[in-house]
């Protein structure tokens, strides 16, 4: 049983991570049975999509990005963010997160 102090590490793997933690030491850098799919080490879901204009170094996406633009039916602008109403990177449905223009 876990106690308050303990959550299941983001990668999926069942184990238990301390409060404060989302990763066991160097899950983050595990790859999700999804084909293509890991987590960023802050637990964002990424997807690798090498020719997106938002693709890292290494050629993956925030997948909360993907999944804006996909309802937006536009690619997102630079001056606009997207925000988890609900403080979860790994909730990435439509209605967890938000588009706005950011303030910079």
């Amino acid at each position: 049983m876990m106690n308050n102090t303990n959550r299941l590490c983001v990668c999926g793997c069942g184990g238990t991570v301390g409060m404060g933690k989302r990763f066991i030491a160097y899950h983050h850098l595990r790859k999700n049975p999804i084909v293509g799919r890991i987590f960023h080490y802050f637990g964002y879901p990424l997807t690798y999509m090498s020719e997106h204009l938002r693709a890292d170094t290494k050629g993956y996406v925030r997948e909360h990005m993907l999944i804006m633009e996909k309802s937006l039916g536009r690619p997102i602008l630079k001056s606009e963010a997207i925000h988890h109403i609900d403080g979860d990177v790994t909730n990435n449905f439509l209605l967890a997160i938000l588009c706005f223009s950011s303030l910079t």
